[in-house]
């Protein structure tokens, strides 16, 4: 039977902060304060209130342009909703306004990758780590150079994230994704089991597990998680693919 592809997931590792701001009192002048402002930005983003966020933070920005953390939660925002150029215009003020912030840098990394431009992402997460060596945008290249078909490349990178972070569910996802087309599946199973201990609900994770039991020959596990994921897959053309392959496996 022939390799079967797995699935590679979507989500990206956003970058806020290194350690919790703390609100600063308020006195005649906060509302001028851009820090103040961005502080309340902060804490309307941790409780999910974009619109509010958006509001602190252009505020924080208006009053201080290079208020590098400002742009950096701007751009945050301005990702989630779906504004990709202003995300990395924000992005790109942020790492202009202090150019040692590697959190901004991995952020920029991100909005890159979503606009597909493999160069300057690379070139982002190369600086971030660089700077500091964090997991998250070592995990970012080793998806750029995945997209890019370098899979040892990719697989090396991947694999110094998970050294320095081991709780990502999607960096495991990666490795396997890497060590199947390097038709390591034996190893790949390995790996996907990994990310289902993680994120046991996550159905990407779970159709890439049966699929990497079926690739390593264990037919009838493969055939047991894809039919129990099945009724799961909400994209018509992932589902359509997982009943090709479970129709392969009844036939073989």
């Amino acid at each position: 039977m022939r390799t079967v592809k797995t699935f590679i997931l979507a989500a990206a590792v956003l970058v806020l902060l290194s350690c919790a701001p703390t609100v600063a009192k308020k006195t005649v002048d906060t509302e001028k304060d851009p820090q103040y402002q961005y502080e309340k930005g902060v804490i309307a983003w941790r409780y999910g209130l974009a619109d509010e966020a958006l509001r602190y933070a252009e505020l924080a920005v208006s009053l201080d342009p290079r208020h590098a953390l400002a742009q950096n939660l701007l751009g945050l925002v301005q990702a989630q909703k779906g504004n990709i150029n202003a995300a990395v215009a924000a992005f790109e003020k942020a790492v202009e306004a202090k150019p040692d912030f590697a959190d901004a840098y991995t952020n920029l990394g991100n909005a890159y990758l979503d606009m597909l431009d493999m160069t300057k992402a690379g070139a982002a997460y190369q600086k971030a780590i660089d700077l500091d060596e964090n997991y998250k945008a070592t995990y970012g290249l080793a998806r750029v150079l995945y997209e890019q078909k370098k899979y040892e490349e990719a697989l090396a990178a991947v694999m110094k994230s998970i050294a320095k972070f081991n709780r990502l569910a999607s960096a495991y996802n990666l490795q396997g994704i890497l060590l199947t087309q390097l038709n390591r599946h034996a190893e790949s199973v390995w790996s996907f089991e990994s990310a289902f201990r993680l994120a046991p609900e996550d159905v990407t994770v779970r159709i890439n597990l049966g699929l990497a039991y079926v690739n390593n020959k264990e037919l009838d596990k493969g055939r047991l998680i894809l039919e129990r994921v099945l009724p799961l897959i909400k994209d018509p053309a992932v589902k359509e693919k997982v009943e090709d392959y479970l129709k392969q496996i009844r036939e073989d």
